[in-house]
């Protein structure tokens, strides 16, 4: 049942949905499936000055993000709704010349999933233990995302 994210239970043909994974980047990339990118939903980029590249909370999604082919995967979704948010923080865009608060990457982020095809219960989850990491590093509701990241070009919004 652990390996299923979807399954019946015994003859009553009940539809029971496990939590998604939601776990650190070292800990998923071991059990990633063929086709699944290991997804960080506080992005390297933005976080990874602060919070270590394999201790980072992350999703398995589907889709390789640099493929022209897996255009329209969960895991090109979640990065579309990112770039958007970045957009703003990046010359050109309105906020240019300032960071998100944690907060408001979070809210983000969360679309972000959703937008990725996960159901709010699992999103709602994933940004608990994101939150939980990211106060674990004093990055509170009001800090400032410590980078705002290059744009992913092949990402097109």
């Amino acid at each position: 049942v652990a390996d299923f994210h979807t399954y019946y239970v015994a003859d009553s043909y009940v539809l029971v949905h496990n939590v998604c994974d939601v776990d650190s980047y070292k800990k998923l990339k071991k059990t990633a499936l063929p086709g699944e990118q290991v997804h960080h939903i506080g992005q390297d980029k933005a976080f990874g000055s602060v919070v270590p590249h394999g201790e980072a909370i992350c999703v398995k999604l589907n889709g390789n993000i640099r493929l022209k082919k897996d255009r329209g995967s969960s895991h090109y979704k979640a990065h579309q709704t990112l770039e958007s948010f970045w957009d703003n923080y990046r010359k050109g865009g309105k906020y240019y010349g300032t960071k998100p608060t944690i907060q408001q990457y979070n809210k983000a982020a969360y679309k972000s999933l959703i937008n990725a095809g996960i159901s709010q219960n699992d999103a709602v989850f994933a940004m608990q233990k994101l939150f939980k990491q990211q106060t674990s590093y004093n990055l509170y509701r009001k800090s400032k995302v410590p980078n705002v990241p290059g744009s992913m070009n092949y990402i097109r919004r």
